[in-house]
Order: structure tokens, then C-alpha cells, then sequence
């Protein structure tokens, strides 16, 4: 398969294998937007109920709708405008400068690429303009088949440009999108799915819904808040750059650091130990991420905070206890002395001296080392031995009135070293922002 569809968010706690060496930072993005701009942002953003008709069949999926920005927008996996053939070149919507708003629910996606000004948006899309008419057209022989492309000018909404309706059809995956340029921002609203032709009627219904869905953006910010109050709570009192202790340093924008919020509604999975997800009832979950530059090599550090809302304490109260027992079943080389070389990792558990509103809390940390000193990697100086790296991970996790809240720290180096971590600063924040939570009007 030549494309995954996938929406790859940073989540700030970094608690999966250790995958390679790490990614450089060189790159500057978009500063996070301010919880105001954000909460206007998903308010006008695309959601379950706009999807009717052909569009309302692939929205069955237990975490079908997904909601918030990611800088840079898509973060590892942007849905492209196409990908042409046979070498599979995907023409990206360029975004390393802007925020990257965006809304998925099933087989359609809404992404909004806001620029810090209508004059840089200009200057993408003109690119944009001349690529997508020269890239998205055509057929193409591989072995799975014969793919084709093409793309069609439509008439431009609120007096801006013509815009563009695609369509890239393989053996194995179907895509439809619609873009157009939107003052300082650039939309494209897509429907994928992996068949092999799209379902009739799609392109008209994706039409329509791209025209409705860029008159709600372009007026956002005069329209009524009714996107859910939980999300609005959410955007206003979690986590933030400002919160961000110096004990806890995170890879900043301007080198390369990114950021997210992302709502899932429902969110089904709490906590991971081995491959293993446990499931929870959470009616949804909303994530706020800062640092790291989208490898699980966090650099500098990452900092995250999830909070998991069950609608009731007793329901938070009976996740509490799953989550108590899974976490106990679950570690790897607790008592395991560190070598002084090869690949090492080891994850442990525990109850937490802190209490939120008398119920101690959890707390999991993790060491992974990578040892690469066999072997050889390339740089532009040719040949050389790559890199290896020690990340170590801290996340509490505290029951919070109707909601289950976690807030985790990583950070990494290069070479087999010991890291010092400051728990009791990820504990002090951690505290903090539960106390915001629950204070909130």
C-alpha cells in the first residue's frame, strides 16, 4: 500500500518503543494558538452531524471523530493533495509556517492550513495552484494495478479564487479533495477510504460540504460558541506553553519543537503496557502536547497532559480501578542492573505519595536504550556510526472528580547515559492543573 490515511498527532507523553535515532530540528513552526483562537477554531471545524447522505457511511468507527491542531499540520502523516505515480510523489499542502486545524470523523477530513498572514497564504497557494494541475493528473501501471488522477477547477466561495476538486483512485485506496484558498488560510476537505472507486456520489457531496464547511471558517470568529462546553473547558485550563517549568524544559517552536491539542470522542483506551491497550468507557479525551520534534527521541523534552472524561465519578471511579489493576500487572526489568552497553528497557509502577482530594495517585516511568554503536550511518560528510540514544519517561496519572487525568515529562540524549528527571516538578504541575480543572466555572 502506498499511503496509510492516519491523522499522527504528538501527544506530549512519549511511552512507545524507542524506533531510531533522532529527528533533527531544523526546521521553526508555528507557535501554538491561543486557547480563544483554538476553542473559534473547532467551533467552526467540521463535525459528526455535517456528514450526511454517501458521507454518513464509514463514520462507524468507535473513535470516529477527532477534532484540535497539530504544528506542523498533520504532524508525521499529512494527508497530501495526491500522490502521483510510479515513484508515489505525494504533493503536500506546504505548512511548516502555519497552524494546522483539522477534523476527521470516519472516511472525511477537514483540514484548515492558517498562515500568519492572507499575503504568505497567497504566495503558498499560488505554488499550490501551478503543482496541483501538473502533479494530480494522469494514469499510471504498478504491480497492484492501474491508478488514476485528475483534478478539476471549481468556482471560488466568498469571493476568493477557483479552487480545486482532486480525485486519486488506486486498486486499493479512493480519494476525493476539495481545496480552496480561504483569506489566510488554505482548506482541503477530502474523503478517503481504502476501495477501489469512490462510492457515487461522493464528489458532489464533498463539494457541497467544502463550500458549507468554508463559510463557517471564514466567519468563525463572530459565530456562537456550540461546539460541546467540555472541549471549550478544555481548551481554556489545560496545559499550556506558560505552564511549562524550567525544571521541565521542551523543544520550543522555534527550533523545531511541536505542538497539539486534539479531542477524541469516544476515547476507548487509557493506558498501554506490551503491545496490550486496556479499554475504558471514556465518553472522550482531550490531549495537549508540547516539545519534541515527532520521533519518539524527545531531544530537549516533551511535556503532555490527557485528560479522560467519563461523564460521572462513579464512572471515573470504576476506570480508576481498571487502571490501578492494569498498571500493576504491568513492568519489565524493574530490578535489572543497567549494562554498560546494548539495547536495554525497563518500565515500572507504582502508587504515588500524591493524593488528589485523598486518592493517592499512579505513577509509571521508563528507560529505553538504543546502542547503534555497530552501526553505520550516512550524513553529509558520507559514512559514519550513528547514534545512540537514552530517552526516559515520567507520566502521574490522578483521579479528577469525572475524569481521569495524566500528565507525563521525556526527555532523551545522545549516547548510553543515565538522564536525571524531575519527578517532583511533573507531580507539582500535575497537581496544578487538576486543581484548574475542577475550579473552572
Amino acid at each position: 500500500m502506498r499511503r496509510t490515511v492516519a491523522c499522527a498527532v504528538f501527544s506530549g507523553v512519549l511511552l512507545g518503543s524507542l524506533a531510531g535515532v533522532p529527528a533533527s530540528a531544523e526546521t521553526r513552526y508555528a507557535s501554538p494558538p491561543a486557547s480563544t483562537d483554538l476553542s473559534a477554531a473547532t467551533n467552526a471545524l467540521m463535525r459528526p452531524a455535517d456528514l450526511t447522505g454517501v458521507l454518513a457511511g464509514g463514520t462507524a468507527s468507535k473513535d470516529a471523530y477527532r477534532v484540535g491542531y497539530s504544528n506542523p499540520p498533520g504532524g508525521q502523516d499529512p494527508l497530501p493533495v495526491c500522490v502521483s505515480g510510479p515513484r508515489y510523489a505525494p504533493l503536500p499542502i506546504p505548512g511548516d509556517s502555519a497552524i494546522g486545524y483539522a477534523a476527521t470523523n470516519g472516511t472525511v477530513t477537514q483540514d484548515v492550513y492558517r498562515y500568519a498572514s492572507a499575503g504568505i497564504a497567497q504566495r503558498v497557494w499560488s505554488g499550490l495552484n501551478d503543482k496541483i494541475p501538473a502533479t494530480c493528473r494522469g494514469s499510471f501501471q504498478d504491480d497492484d494495478g492501474r491508478s488514476t488522477l485528475s483534478s478539476t477547477q471549481l468556482p471560488g466561495v466568498s469571493g476568493g479564487p477557483q479552487g480545486w476538486g482532486v480525485s486519486d483512485v488506486t486498486p486499493y485506496s479512493a480519494q476525493y479533495s476539495v481545496v480552496y484558498l480561504l483569506g489566510d488560510a488554505i482548506q482541503m476537505v477530502s474523503y478517503t477510504e481504502r476501495r477501489s472507486s469512490l462510492p457515487r456520489g461522493t464528489v458532489a457531496a464533498i463539494g457541497q460540504l467544502a463550500t458549507s464547511l468554508a463559510g463557517r471558517w471564514i466567519g468563525r470568529a463572530s459565530a456562537p460558541m456550540t461546539q460541546d462546553a467540555t472541549l471549550t473547558k478544555a481548551q481554556t485550563v489545560m496545559l499550556t506553553p506558560a505552564d511549562v517549568p524550567s525544571a521541565l524544559p521542551v523543544l520550543t517552536p522555534a527550533k523545531g519543537g511541536w505542538s497539539d491539542f486534539t479531542s477524541y470522542e469516544p476515547e476507548v483506551y487509557l493506558f498501554g503496557c506490551f503491545g496490550v491497550l486496556e479499554k475504558l468507557p471514556a465518553k472522550a479525551s482531550y490531549a495537549a502536547g508540547f516539545g519534541g520534534s515527532g520521533d519518539v527521541f524527545p531531544g530537549v523534552g516533551a511535556l503532555g497532559q490527557k485528560i479522560y472524561d467519563f461523564g460521572s465519578a462513579d464512572a471515573a471511579r470504576k476506570g480508576w480501578t481498571r487502571l490501578t489493576r492494569a498498571m500493576a500487572g504491568c513492568s519489565e526489568n524493574a530490578d535489572v542492573a543497567i549494562p554498560a552497553s546494548g539495547d536495554f528497557s525497563r518500565q515500572v509502577h507504582g502508587i504515588s505519595p500524591l493524593s488528589f482530594n485523598g486518592v493517592p495517585g499512579l505513577w509509571s516511568r521508563q528507560l529505553e536504550r538504543m546502542d547503534q554503536s555497530q552501526s553505520q550511518c550516512t550524513n553529509a560528510s558520507g559514512p559514519t556510526t550513528c547514534d545512540s540514544v537514552t530517552v526516559k519517561s515520567y507520566t502521574v496519572y490522578l483521579l479528577v472528580g469525572d475524569t481521569i487525568q495524566s500528565v507525563g515529562y521525556s526527555t532523551g540524549v545522545t549516547g548510553l547515559h543515565q538522564i536525571k528527571l524531575d519527578q517532583l516538578s511533573v507531580n507539582v504541575l500535575a497537581e496544578e492543573l487538576a486543581n484548574r480543572w475542577v475550579t473552572y466555572p
